[in-house]
């Protein structure tokens, strides 16, 4: 009886273990599927972030406003209100900066700068310069500075447009000639200051003065 059961057993596992075997086959085979599914969703998201790696800007510019005593939270490509300001007001300083004078320091100021205004006021000015250099009005020493007490203040910057702004400066004039004040004045000059696409190897802040927005106004005249 034994020798019967122990065949029979025998018999019942043979048959078995081709199923264990298949089963083992088939558990081989999801295995390698779920690996290529694996493959092909990382392929594909390497591919995806490829592409947005591809489109991203190469260079980014962040503009960075003069006072930062109360921090900022800054987003690429726009330009703050203060930086605006600042730009104008230095610019506009350095032009008419003549401290030798203007018969030469003018047209050095105006070809120096040239990056920094727009092709148009650049063509304005250098007519006036050579007007002023013909009938003699340019032989005198020049300083332009803020009045006194004249800072960034929301009101000073008014938004023209989406690249545009009004600039309002409140400036004092003073000019000598051999030694003597022949002008001293107050003068509010209103700036039109447009973003221009230029190198910024050429003009880093990529701004430009493009003129007035009105006529200068004469605040008062000392001399």
């Amino acid at each position: 009886m034994s020798l019967i059961s122990n065949v029979g057993g025998s018999a019942v596992k043979g048959k078995a273990l081709p199923f264990r075997t298949w089963n083992i086959l088939d558990q081989k085979k999801n295995v390698i599927m779920l690996q290529w599914v694996i493959i092909v969703v990382l392929s594909f998201a390497t591919v995806m972030m490829w592409i947005g790696w591809a489109r991203t800007p190469k260079q980014l510019q962040v503009y960075i406003p003069p006072d930062l005593s109360k921090g900022i939270t800054q987003k690429a490509n726009a330009i703050p209100l203060p930086y605006v300001y600042s730009f104008a007001m230095q610019l506009w300083q350095e032009i008419n900066y003549w401290p030798q004078s203007g018969d030469s320091d003018y047209d050095k100021n105006l070809n120096q700068w040239r990056s920094y205004l727009s092709p148009s006021f650049f063509q304005l000015l250098r007519e006036e310069q050579q007007h002023k250099l013909q009938s003699g009005e340019l032989a005198r020493v020049r300083i332009l500075q803020g009045m006194q007490g004249e800072s960034y203040s929301i009101e000073k910057v008014k938004q023209l447009g989406t690249n545009t702004w009004e600039v309002d400066m409140d400036m004092r004039l003073t000019e000598t000639k051999e030694g003597v004040v022949t002008k001293d004045v107050e003068i509010l000059y209103p700036l039109r200051i447009v973003r221009l696409p230029v190198s910024l190897h050429q003009n880093p802040y990529g701004l430009a003065i493009d003129g007035f927005v009105r006529a200068p106004k004469r605040i008062k005249t000392m001399i």
